[in-house]
């Protein structure tokens, strides 16, 4: 009989605590839908046009701790959801440069083996509506420390990808005078992308002559090259 007694209150006792639990899962992931709605209104998204996902807007904003209450509820799929410009949660994180958000997504997306059949690839190489790659995102707004994340999933293809224009990371970093992007990524490309015509016929070099200050950084990366 009191063996009987304690098994009803072991049992009664794991309901209250798995309760408890639910409870305060459910208060957290109530506060965290709230911050959403909040953080939509802030921002001025309209997510009914721009089919922005509450993922989207979290991102975008650099809030890790809605995304890992979104993740855990959703599937890793969630991270290839589009809006109506054909961008993801990390395209948007991406141009945002929350580098801390970037990673964040990537080691999610890298370690859930469900990510559809592409896998981490897939969701680096997702493009949008101009052909631009998350990363080309983060190189046209500058931000180096984001390049250094993107470099870390070690994806070499990731880095010669081309847009819609034919614009390589690099090119775009060229364009945008950014010269530690520029030196980040030279290493990582082949010789053939120095010599790649965008869609108005110019390569890398030809605007690297331009801005002399890049010249001297890919002058000697393209005589290398031309030795290969």
């Amino acid at each position: 009989m009191a063996d009987a007694l304690l098994t009803v209150a072991f049992d009664l006792l794991i309901q209250s605590v798995e309760w408890a639990i639910a409870r305060a899962r459910a208060r957290a992931l109530a506060v965290d839908h709230d911050e959403i709605r909040n953080l939509n209104l802030h921002v001025g998204f309209d997510s009914s046009q721009r089919k922005n996902t509450p993922l989207h807007i979290a991102a975008r904003v650099g809030n890790k701790k809605i995304l890992e209450a979104l993740l855990s509820e959703g599937t890793p799929a969630w991270l290839l959801t589009e809006n109506s410009k054909h961008e993801t949660p990390l395209h948007t994180v991406a141009r945002s440069g929350h580098v801390h958000v970037v990673k964040f997504l990537i080691n999610w997306a890298t370690e859930s083996t469900d990510v559809e059949t592409g896998g981490i690839q897939q969701v680096l190489r997702m493009r949008n509506m101009e052909g631009n790659t998350p990363l080309h995102e983060a190189v046209r707004n500058g931000h180096h420390s984001t390049v250094l994340v993107f470099m870390e999933a070690k994806d070499s293809d990731l880095f010669v990808s081309l847009n819609n224009a034919g614009e390589s990371p690099l090119l775009m970093a060229v364009d945008t005078r950014a010269s530690e992007i520029v030196k980040t990524i030279l290493p990582n490309s082949k010789p053939s992308s120095l010599l790649h015509r965008s869609s108005n016929g110019q390569t890398i070099l030809h605007r690297a002559i331009l801005r002399a200050d890049l010249s001297k950084i890919l002058f000697p990366f393209f005589f290398a090259f031309s030795r290969l």
